[in-house]
């Protein structure tokens, strides 16, 4: 039925791709991951034999797929030219971790992992989610998702103070890499400072588990009309926030805006359906991509 349920407590990523962890260069990684195919710019065809003018398609020749369509001036952009920067990365004091697709090859995916640090007394794990993707919907990324590592709740905030996902511009240049790396290194660092001040904040702002609840009423709205497996994922999902609320690793937080965001976090973070589908990955990675 695809019913919501609170999922046991794992990281966005597990289950995604391939664990790459030891990889200390970025083509050791991608072929460990399977990401060394190559995509192609092929022009298409009508029906009649004529090719559509200015239409292409971006193929992935060892499978012959189609991973999107594209016009004339789109340049494909191969996964070894697209993270060839992560050498440098690696280098400043990052770790791999996982590797994949996702959206049967669409989007390629690289995570690595930077120093813990402490946020309110609770472990968090800064986790980098780099993306290159074939069907023009993005192009290079780097997202930051730290991770409360008590209940691997991925706590994603962005704030024009401290934007959470940024967009790297490729070069060849072997400098450039090295700034581009160093780059998101000062980014991760700027957003986690930035995070760990404004959970500081919400610790002390004071809302009441009766206020808690009426918002979840209104971010989770019980639609009078709802039935069957909709409406049960409904009452699931709001249920899984109320659970995650009264865990006894937030008590020390009552009455205060973070134990409220930390429980929608953590639902939100382990939901998962009872189906299992071919986009399970996916859907693991939409959540926080």
């Amino acid at each position: 039925m695809g019913i919501l349920q609170f999922d046991s407590r794992k990281n966005y990523f597990d289950g995604c791709g391939t664990e790459i962890s030891g990889a200390q260069k970025t083509e050791t990684a991608i072929k460990l991951a399977g990401l060394d195919f190559e995509v192609k710019k092929q022009p298409l065809f009508l029906a009649n034999g004529k090719q559509a003018d200015g239409c292409y398609a971006n193929v992935r020749m060892d499978t012959e797929e189609i991973l999107g369509q594209c016009k004339e001036r789109y340049e494909v952009l191969q996964n070894s030219e697209a993270f060839d920067f992560l050498d440098s990365f690696i280098e400043n004091g990052a770790d791999y971790v996982n590797a994949g697709t996702i959206k049967g090859g669409k989007q390629s995916f690289i995570v690595a992992q930077t120093e813990p640090m402490k946020i309110l007394g609770d472990e968090f794990k800064p986790y980098i989610l780099f993306t290159n993707s074939f069907d023009g919907s993005t192009g290079v990324q780097a997202m930051f998702t730290p991770v409360r590592v008590f209940c691997s709740n991925c706590f994603v905030a962005a704030t024009k103070q401290a934007e959470n996902k940024i967009t790297i511009k490729h070069s060849k240049n072997m400098k450039d890499k090295l700034m581009i790396a160093r780059d998101i290194m000062l980014q991760n660092t700027k957003y986690l400072d930035y995070l760990k001040a404004k959970s500081e904040e919400l610790a002390t702002t004071e809302l009441t588990k009766e206020q808690f609840e009426s918002v979840v009423e209104q971010i989770v709205p019980i639609k009078p009309e709802a039935a069957g497996a909709v409406l049960e994922r409904q009452e699931a999902f709001r249920q899984d926030i109320m659970r995650a609320y009264n865990e006894d690793d937030l008590q020390n937080y009552n009455n205060t805006v973070y134990k409220a965001l930390m429980a929608i976090a953590d639902a939100e973070s382990h939901k998962k359906t009872l189906r299992v589908t071919d986009n399970a990955q996916f859907q693991a990675m939409s959540r926080i991509m």
